[in-house]
């Protein structure tokens, strides 16, 4: 089974030109099991015509989430992947989350696509915490996402990086706070993308050069990722951030993909 995470930036159509048309035609590509989308903007406008559009041309079912920030999420799956329960939250959250129950074969397993809030490292810890709950709930459970924050462990120097990235990523001290990415490895659910990359670590999903993103980025940041319960970590076989010189303009972060052997 493959899962994307591909946060498409403003709707794929609102800032940097109209880019919906590649992300489809990426995901036509790799003709994953499961996609989830981050930044849907402008998704449920006329009567939900562009998340219609979406959902035909890729002929996945959708549950969809319009979140408080107006940047909409959407969790898209095939006909072969039974959903058992689908549910959005946005309760003390920025952007808040989907949380999917889904059964594939004889495996009951638990989605979780959420997109951590942007600008404090308090709230996103508050936010993780939330969502922890949430999937501690089942034994099968998957977090993905956009968690503005790099794993933990992560051997970065906020200062060399651009201003708004540094006070993203900082506490009050100006020093690197990753605990609500700690705080998923913590409560056992691991870093799939590491577990299957352990020599290559520095891998990152974000900035891409679209629209000069990554200027003061002396580095990639892995921020788009998987977080996965004992089951995962046995089942996956794969993570990879998906690149090409096509995808360096799509959006401002780089999809990645998780195979899972369900």
């Amino acid at each position: 089974m493959k899962i994307i995470n591909y946060n498409i930036l403003r709707g794929g159509q609102f800032e940097a030109g109209n880019r919906l048309g590649k992300i489809i035609d990426f995901i036509k590509s790799e003709d994953p099991d499961i996609i989830g989308l981050l930044e849907c903007d402008g998704f449920h406008a006329n009567d939900y015509s562009i998340l219609n559009f979406v959902k035909k041309e890729l002929n996945l079912r959708a549950i969809y989430h319009q979140t408080p920030s107006a940047a909409d999420m959407v969790l898209l799956y095939k006909d072969s992947v039974d959903l058992t329960q689908g549910k959005t939250y946005n309760r003390f959250m920025f952007h808040g989350l989907i949380c999917a129950d889904f059964k594939k074969g004889d495996t009951d397993f638990r989605v979780i696509l959420t997109h951590l809030n942007p600008y404090s490292s308090e709230l996103r810890l508050a936010e993780a915490q939330i969502i922890t709950q949430l999937a501690h709930r089942r034994e099968n459970s998957l977090i993905m996402g956009d968690f503005n924050c790099p794993p933990y462990r992560s051997n970065l120097t906020p200062k060399d990086f651009k201003k708004t990235f540094f006070s993203r990523v900082t506490n009050h001290e100006g020093k690197l706070d990753l605990r609500s990415t700690q705080n998923f490895q913590s409560n056992g659910f691991l870093d799939l993308y590491e577990c299957t990359n352990s020599s290559n670590l520095r891998e990152g999903s974000y900035p891409t050069p679209l629209g000069n993103k990554d200027e003061n980025y002396p580095s990639l940041v892995r921020i788009d990722n998987f977080y996965g319960s004992r089951f995962f970590q046995n089942k996956c076989s794969l993570v990879e951030i998906k690149k090409s010189e096509a995808l360096d303009y799509t959006s401002d972060h780089y999809p990645i993909v998780c195979n899972v052997n369900i």
